[in-house]
């Protein structure tokens, strides 16, 4: 996902050969630099103007250390190719460009397709061309997706309601992958917008929340760990659990990875 920042502008120090990374040099009179605007690593769209020369590139990856930039994809251009030859009146700006905005344009009206809400409490296949609301409190439970066959161009919505105190795994048809994966796990208040082309499910928009949890314990006694079988170290407490979900300190002396993630 590209990062945008008002008012970033620098002018160019240098440009290595092919793949022609551009080195930054100062911000342009009333503008900021790459470094003030993000202090870190950045992947950003930019605009590169050399008088009545430009270029518009997406997702170019800001090197924060080397005050570089490495050219991603070429979406525009006045000449129909990339600069390869600078002088010194070249600078770069950050941009939203017209790509971004087409998607993000699509991506609201393919939300707004979708024809009303379908409630959802346990066990069932979802409704094409609808938000499918999923609530419930007595279970964890799989939501079904419609085979993609037939569905081409196609979408369908999720919203994991505020009260949900379980999850919900989403599963395509069969074989049929979301992402590449046959499953998605959601919880409360999160969201997804999926595509179909046909052949697969793709998340186009959405809202993934954080699960995290933590556990304390005192170690008062030797823990064994006989051939290489790790033993439990005693715990005395929940220090945090985002889901409710994830911390088993009573029973099993463990945190839960209840789905993938970091």
């Amino acid at each position: 996902m590209s990062t945008h920042a008002n008012r970033v502008k620098m002018t160019v120090a240098s440009v290595a050969a092919d793949p022609y990374t551009i080195t930054l040099d100062a911000a342009s009179s009333g503008f900021r630099s790459f470094a003030t605007a993000y202090g870190a690593n950045a992947t950003v769209d930019v605009l590169i103007t050399m008088g009545t020369t430009w270029e518009i590139a997406r997702n170019c990856t800001y090197t924060h250390s080397g005050t570089t930039l490495s050219r991603g994809t070429l979406e525009n251009s006045s000449t129909g190719s990339r600069i390869t030859t600078f002088d010194n009146t070249a600078v770069v700006s950050v941009i939203a460009t017209a790509g971004f905005g087409n998607a993000v344009d699509n991506t609201l009206g393919a939300w707004g397709a979708l024809n009303g809400e379908n409630s959802i409490t346990g066990t069932a296949t979802a409704v094409i061309g609808r938000l499918n609301v999923c609530s419930g409190t007595s279970a964890n439970y799989t939501v079904t997706l419609p085979a993609v066959s037939g569905n081409s161009g196609k979408y369908i919505g999720f919203r994991m309601a505020a009260g949900l105190t379980k999850l919900v795994t989403l599963d395509g048809d069969g074989t049929e992958t979301i992402d590449g994966a046959t499953t998605r796990v959601m919880y409360a208040k999160e969201t997804a917008l999926l595509y179909c082309d046909g052949t697969t499910w793709t998340k186009m928009a959405g809202k993934t929340l954080t699960l995290a949890g933590a556990i304390t314990g005192t170690q008062t006694n030797t823990v064994s760990c006989a051939n290489g079988t790790p033993g439990k170290a005693p715990v005395t407490g929940t220090e945090y659990d985002t889901s409710g979900l994830m911390c088993d300190s009573a029973t099993n002396k463990r945190i839960n990875v209840v789905r993938a993630g970091l």
